[in-house]
């Protein structure tokens, strides 16, 4: 089943059971005090009708999936429009895993529930998250390659950290890189995300990170639709005025090549071995999209049609489809 993740308010985080809150109340009933348990039974309540929904809406796969870690939710195999939420008792694998959670404060408490309802309420298909209930600091990510780029279908993954003055500064992103080269100029191999509104590149206004209007959904959604873009190779510094200039856009055109079969590097990699807990996002979205990328591609190279990003369609870059179209396939993805 998916996890449905109610709307939380701070009667749910007393102090000693902080991280409970982050499960749909299962085993709240032991970790609140009674005077909070009619409420956290009414969104219990909630909570199970919807889940009850999703599962009558879900086409399982007989025996689903095996998930490399033990989790507390399974994904729905249906082909929901909206992003999920996966929610892992522990967190043994992250970035930032080692920094240890500084005591919550009010404001740093009201904001993370705002964040997660937010979520919650509006993550976007391509979009998956993954919480773990004994690190409320520190989340994952799951972003899909968006149709009609150089990354299509690959599941990029990210950590994130929310650090003790957050929102007065922007969550802390780490990119894990699966393929051999950097595949983006916005996101380098040691797991830079270099975008203005994490304030690791410059920009002025609402591109930059606003403690009161910012927030976690608008850091994902400018990584998925303004860093994974059609034309990457224009997201480096100063080249967006320079785009019609002579030259730039066979440039383009090559960095495009380059960038899919890293893209598809990453894709192999990741499904070979995906990380902390994310095997049920990466299988899940890979069995969908993976079939008809592989279409896709085979009719390139049979030249009936052409990719929706511009390419040179060099003798190289097919070569180097026909090897991953190869090397993936004998996954039996």
């Amino acid at each position: 089943m998916i996890d449905v993740v109610p709307h939380l308010n701070e009667s749910c985080l007393k102090k000693d059971y902080f991280y409970k809150w982050l499960c749909v109340v299962l085993h709240a009933e032991s970790a609140i005090q009674r005077e909070y348990m009619d409420e956290l039974c009414a969104k219990l309540d909630l909570a199970k009708e919807e889940l009850q929904k999703l599962e009558q809406t879900s086409d399982r796969n007989a025996g689903g999936l095996e998930s490399n870690e033990s989790t507390s939710s399974e994904l729905p195999t249906d082909n929901s429009k909206k992003g999920t939420i996966l929610t892992l008792p522990a967190c043994s694998s992250h970035n930032w895993k080692a920094f240890e959670m500084n005591a919550p404060g009010k404001v740093w408490m009201r904001r993370i529930i705002s964040e997660l309802n937010t979520l919650r309420e509006h993550l976007p298909e391509g979009i998956h998250v993954i919480i773990y209930e004994d690190r409320v600091d520190l989340l994952s990510t799951v972003i899909v390659g968006p149709r009609g780029t150089p990354y299509e279908a690959t599941p990029f993954y990210f950590d994130i950290r929310f650090k003790s003055d957050y929102p007065t500064g922007p969550p802390e992103v780490h990119y894990h890189a699966f393929s051999q080269e950097q595949l983006n100029p916005n996101l380098y191999q040691n797991g830079r995300v270099c975008t203005s509104l994490l304030g690791t590149w410059q920009g002025k206004g609402v591109e930059t990170w606003n403690s009161v209007s910012s927030n976690l959904l608008q850091v994902l959604l400018s990584i998925q639709a303004l860093i994974l873009v059609p034309e990457p190779f224009f997201n480096e510094a100063g080249y967006e005025s320079r785009k019609n200039t002579p030259g730039m856009n066979e440039n383009s055109q090559r960095y495009n090549e380059t960038a899919m079969i890293n893209s598809l590097q990453y894709l192999e990699s990741i499904a070979r071995h995906p990380p902390g807990g994310s095997m049920p996002i990466v299988m899940d979205e890979l069995k969908k999209q993976w079939p008809i990328l592989k279409a896709e591609i085979s009719s390139w190279l049979e030249e009936r049609t052409t990719p929706d990003f511009p390419v040179q369609m060099s003798k190289g870059f097919r070569i180097s489809l026909e090897r991953m179209i190869t090397r993936i396939s004998a996954l039996n993805l």
